[in-house]
């Protein structure tokens, strides 16, 4: 994918457990991993179609440069140039491109 085509800027969360000190556990809070550059498209009626028959609703697609170290325990928040800030969970991460230099993360919006 040509650098132009990542032409928005997404923030990659990784879970990090907080723990209380009276019980053990406690809420689940994220912290950044990375900012990169991104390409963020929402699916089209046809494709959320086919999407939603598995078992979890893939409504945007992001395609990233390649990483190790991203997993779908993560998610991505995303503020498009015009809107307000949009929280995605990674449903699933797929290696895409000619050259297998990218990731697309299956996502859908968290309420």
């Amino acid at each position: 994918m040509r650098a132009g085509a990542l032409d928005q800027r997404v923030v990659i969360q990784q879970p990090t457990a907080a723990t209380s000190t009276q019980s053990g556990a406690g809420p689940v809070t994220f912290s950044t991993l990375a900012t990169v550059s991104a390409a963020v498209t929402c699916l089209s009626g046809t494709e959320r179609l086919a999407a939603a028959s598995v078992a979890s609703q893939v409504t945007y697609h992001v395609e990233i440069r390649y990483r190790s170290d991203v997993t779908p325990r993560m998610r991505v928040q995303w503020t498009p140039y015009t809107g307000s800030a949009k929280t995605f969970e990674i449903h699933a991460i797929r290696v895409g491109g000619r050259t297998m230099a990218n990731l697309i993360l299956e996502c859908g919006v968290i309420e």
